[in-house]
């Protein structure tokens, strides 16, 4: 085993130390004492003359040889007192003993010694620190080190950051309620009074504003979502209506066929409108309703002219259509229809309906019934759409015209409905049209100052026009 292995520990080696220079200080303390104690009684004994005469008694020689009477009666001298040293660290590594440890080592460690007396030349110990010198523990906002802390050490530290630490823009945006929860229950409820006010004054205002729609006043389509939820009945009636928009009017089973569409219209020419109205007449539906010879026949033998009236009307419907709105469906061609509305010199429309038109607020039915009216009567003249007509009708009820799916017409061929509302005028006759179209384009509200039975009705306040809605 190497003498490193063998070396004791260093908490002993400190303590043989200290106790070696404890028995030192010791030893030099006690002969201190006993020199002062031999010269004050000498003193003593020479002045009370208790002593013997000088005679007997000895003289003191210092140059007397040791252990002669002269030397003896000399008192001794007094130790120094031992010298201030500061204490020495050990070095790192001494040597260890040559034999086994003392005795001392191997028992328990010994008392620490008592206080040495005071003396203007010992070393002065520090003061021990006072509970104000302690360090603090340092406190942080952070809540981290909250887990490792006890419960009463947590709520010192929450009370501590809630009065030191800044809040975060939620806690500064939460303020306000935080303080109202410590009010009284007076202060909430006068509080709870005002924003209740607040709130009746901004439901008057917009009640206010919506009486022109509810009175039938002509108001803008964007007052619908002003009026929505603060009226009862009709905003919320148009916010419903108008998030369901109608399918379109040619479903996949009534359209036709790509390839019958260009067999016909090779074949046919320009007639095919009428070839296709004829067949419809007869009975023949389908995407395909005839071949290539039967369409051929009726192509040379078919004249616009002396063709029924309801095979007329539907080849102008046809031609209103058009072949790709017939094969594709009216909602595809939408784009098709809008511009050949605006752009037929038969029809005519004022300034605030062409901007709904070209904006695509209009539904294909009111087109296309535009461009059959404009084939069939030879002109229509459009007067109101979505432009210019309130929201609501006379009656409180939610009109058409907020959605796109009605107009009002004023004049036919250039003749004004207004006075021209008589038997066999143009009233009539645009009526008696419009009844002829399919089912698909048959209007759910045709109102004038005739009831001519289905979907037409009359009322007293439509002498100047024809309400045509879907």
């Amino acid at each position: 085993m190497s003498r490193r292995a063998q070396k004791p520990p260093r908490s002993h080696r400190v303590r043989s130390r200290a106790a070696s220079w404890w028995g030192l200080t010791c030893v030099l303390v006690l002969l201190g004492l006993a020199g002062v104690t031999a010269a004050s009684t000498a003193q003593t004994a020479s002045t009370d003359g208790t002593t013997s005469t000088t005679e007997s008694t000895p003289a003191c020689d210092r140059a007397a040889p040791p252990g002669s009477p002269a030397a003896l009666a000399c008192p001794l001298p007094e130790p120094p007192p031992p010298a201030a040293t500061p204490p020495v660290d050990p070095p790192a590594d001494p040597a260890p003993p040559a034999g086994p440890p003392p005795q001392a080592q191997l028992g328990p460690p010994p008392p620490p010694p008592p206080p040495a007396p005071e003396s203007p030349t010992s070393v002065q110990s520090a003061p021990a620190a006072t509970e104000s010198e302690r360090p603090r523990r340092r406190r942080s906002c952070s809540r981290r080190a909250a887990a490792r802390q006890s419960p009463a050490a947590r709520r010192r530290d929450a009370a501590w950051r809630r009065k030191n630490c800044p809040r975060s823009p939620r806690h500064r945006a939460r303020g306000d309620e935080g303080q109202d929860r410590k009010r009284s229950v007076g202060e909430r409820r006068r509080r709870a009074g005002e924003r209740r006010a607040a709130l009746e004054e901004v439901t008057a205002k917009k009640r206010e504003q919506c009486k022109p729609a509810v009175a039938g006043e002509l108001v803008s389509l964007d007052r619908i979502g002003q009026c929505r939820g603060t009226l009862d009945g009709g905003p919320t009636l148009v916010g419903r209506l108008a998030s369901k928009p109608l399918p379109d009017p040619l479903p996949p089973g009534s359209r036709l066929d790509g390839g019958f569409a260009q067999l016909l219209v090779r074949t046919a020419g320009s007639q095919w409108p009428l070839v296709l109205a004829s067949l419809r007449a007869q009975g023949n539906t389908g995407p395909a309703p005839a071949g290539k010879a039967k369409i051929a026949e009726l192509a040379k033998g078919l004249r616009e002219a002396d063709a029924e009236e309801r095979v007329q009307g539907l080849a102008d419907y046809h031609r209103a259509a058009g072949i790709a709105g017939l094969t594709q469906g009216l909602t595809a061609v939408k784009g098709r229809l809008i511009k050949r509305v605006l752009s037929n010199p038969k029809i005519s429309i004022y300034e605030g309906g062409r901007s709904d038109i070209a904006s695509g607020d209009i539904d294909v039915r009111p087109l296309v019934v535009m461009l059959y009216l404009a084939e069939r009567q030879g002109g229509v003249m459009v007067s109101s759409l979505v432009t210019g007509h309130g929201v609501f009708t006379k009656s409180g009820g939610v009109s058409l015209h907020s959605f796109g799916r009605a107009m009002d017409i004023s004049a036919v061929a250039g003749v004004p409905i207004l006075g021209h509302q008589q038997p066999g005028g143009v009233t009539e006759s645009a009526l008696r049209n419009i009844l002829m179209l399919p089912a698909e384009l048959q209007p759910s509200e045709l109102i004038s100052l005739f009831a001519m039975g289905g979907p037409s009705f009359a009322m007293a306040d439509h002498a100047d026009h024809i309400h045509v809605g879907y």
